[in-house]
């Protein structure tokens, strides 16, 4: 019972711990991600202000913004000095100088393609492209995979800038900015792009070290959380030993006081005449005693479940001849309170240990016993579904309220409708612990006032 609840603790402990370190990689993930492409924006923004520089197109706000962070970042100061820009209302002002720059020329490759030798590495793989009046484009630097955009083109046009990521002829995946041009006769817009690729690999290659270190980590917490779990259960563990040895060395004891005092009653019982009025309380101090033998027994039998030794061999069974020999036997018992007992198309086989399946059997019987009323019939009977057979047991009892029937299988609950004659509470949790020694399954279905059906599950041996 405690592995059980050991191994659920562990799992919630690494359950937590797992969501945490998956936030954490997640976390990491974007953030680094994020980075990147907030690098690579800032990059083509410069790129494309150099360029926009020297063809004498005013810088609109937005890029001016990326040239302080670009310069920013290198710990420099901007080396062009006289960047036009395009103010909110639209007009063309001069750098710092105050001086304006010089009217735009005929756009050529020399001049698109001036740079900045210093950060040749971080722009030399940025794709510079020219989009010409006619919808072409002349690729004045980078890779020649990278083709008009045609709808980041139309949104810069109609908006002035763009930026997105789009795939290349290669299939690979693109940052482009857009720009819209105004000052460069015979060309519409600008495009400036650098492959994702090196970006991509890097983060799959961060997420796969990621993974490995969250399984790694995984296989730590696991025995880490094995540990807690085990230390946090260890008092627990040996209250529920101690419980469990008091209970087995307390029923062992009783039994034989139970037994002398069985056996002195009997002898009383013989003694005395019939009728004489002195053998009532015998026959009780008998009745009660066997009572509570079969209550020691269900506790010692409870015992040796829950610490795993009740040896159970699992054996085809055959059921048709287990069945007849119940119902032989009981019928007798219940033929005194008026009830009959029938076995209904019983056939097949089951794997199970004969003797528990019999005592199921026994308690479910009796459990039904109890309720069902005179003159009435309890039924007993198989069917089969795939690889299971189930045994039914039903009577016409008055049924089992709605709200004891969640709690039937449960230790010492008796419902509200038990009355005196009413068991210990422990029948059905045997029966439960018993069939599910098997590897099976009991389940209960109940209408209030028209009875009560107890299927038991077991594995088919053919």
């Amino acid at each position: 019972m405690f592995r059980f609840l050991r191994l659920r603790l562990t799992l919630l402990y690494l359950l937590g711990a797992l969501v945490l370190v998956a936030g954490v990689d997640a976390a990491v993930y974007l953030l680094l991600q994020n980075e990147n492409q907030t690098s690579i924006d800032i990059a083509l923004e410069h790129r494309a202000a150099l360029a926009l520089h020297e063809v004498g197109e005013p810088l609109p706000p937005a890029l001016t913004r990326g040239e302080q962070e670009w310069y920013a970042g290198r710990g420099g100061v901007p080396t062009i000095a006289a960047v036009p820009t395009v103010g909110e209302n639209g007009e063309t002002g001069g750098g710092e100088d105050g001086e304006t720059a010089p009217a735009p020329t005929a756009a050529s490759a020399a001049v698109w393609q001036t740079g900045e030798p210093e950060f040749d590495a971080e722009l030399s793989p940025i794709t510079l492209a020219a989009v010409r009046a006619d919808g072409g484009a002349d690729i004045l630097t980078g890779s020649k995979n990278l083709s008009v955009q045609t709808e980041s083109l139309s949104a810069a046009l109609q908006n002035g800038l763009d930026f997105r990521t789009v795939d290349d002829l290669s299939g690979g995946r693109v940052r482009v900015l857009s720009l819209r041009l105004s000052a460069v006769p015979g060309y519409t817009a600008l495009q400036v792009g650098r492959s994702l690729s090196d970006q991509d690999r890097t983060m799959a290659n961060l997420a796969m070290v990621l993974l490995e270190a969250g399984v790694a980590f995984a296989a730590v917490l696991g025995a880490v959380s094995w540990w807690l779990s085990g230390r946090a259960l260890r008092s627990a563990q040996e209250a529920w030993d101690k419980q469990q040895a008091f209970i087995a060395h307390a029923g062992h004891e009783l039994r034989t006081p139970l037994t002398m005092i069985r056996a002195a009653a009997e002898v009383t019982q013989r003694k005395l005449p019939a009728g004489d009025g002195r053998r009532e309380p015998v026959v009780e101090i008998i009745s009660e005693t066997d009572r509570m033998n079969q209550l020691v027994g269900d506790l010692l039998l409870l015992s040796r479940l829950d610490a795993g030794a009740l040896a159970m061999e699992r054996e085809p069974v055959d059921l048709a001849p287990l069945v007849e020999e119940i119902v032989r036997s009981f019928g007798r018992v219940a033929a005194e309170r008026k009830v009959a007992v029938h076995a209904v198309s019983i056939a097949g086989r089951a794997y199970g240990a004969e003797n528990r399946l019999r005592q199921v059997l026994l308690i479910v019987l009796d459990n039904a016993l109890r309720h069902a009323p005179g003159g009435s019939a309890i039924e007993i009977g198989t069917s089969a579904a795939g690889k299971k057979i189930s045994l039914t047991v039903s009577d016409r009892g008055e049924g089992i309220p709605p709200e004891d029937l969640p709690h039937v299988f449960e230790r010492f609950y008796r419902g509200r409708s038990e009355g005196p004659e009413g068991g210990s509470g422990l029948g059905l949790a045997i029966a439960k612990e018993l069939v599910e020694a098997m590897r099976g399954k009991i389940r209960i279905a109940s209408d209030a006032g028209r009875g009560t059906t107890v299927t038991i599950e077991l594995e088919a041996a053919g």
